[in-house]
């Protein structure tokens, strides 16, 4: 029986300790604030659709400059050949 009455006390205390120190208070505040343009600047940098977009967009101003220059080395050839 002493046992027993052990036992029930060992859990009363565990209750009311809990009950005195909620869960609660050991959770962490994970909330952030941010100013508009921080939160801005943090969708564009994650979202993957704009970041696709600007890949397409240096590739194609790549593929602009690369035929540029063919253009541009063909017409200098021709001129200079032209010149002897």
């Amino acid at each position: 029986m002493n046992s027993r009455k052990y036992f029930i006390g060992i859990v009363a205390a565990l209750v009311v300790s809990l009950a005195a120190n909620p869960l609660t208070i050991l959770a962490q505040d994970s909330t952030k604030r941010l100013i508009l343009t921080e939160a801005i600047t943090a969708a564009v940098n994650n979202n993957k659709a704009i970041q696709l977009s600007k890949l397409d967009e240096s590739i194609a101003a790549a593929n602009y400059k690369q035929t540029d220059a063919i253009y541009f080395t063909t017409s200098w050839f021709f001129l200079h050949r032209n010149e002897h």
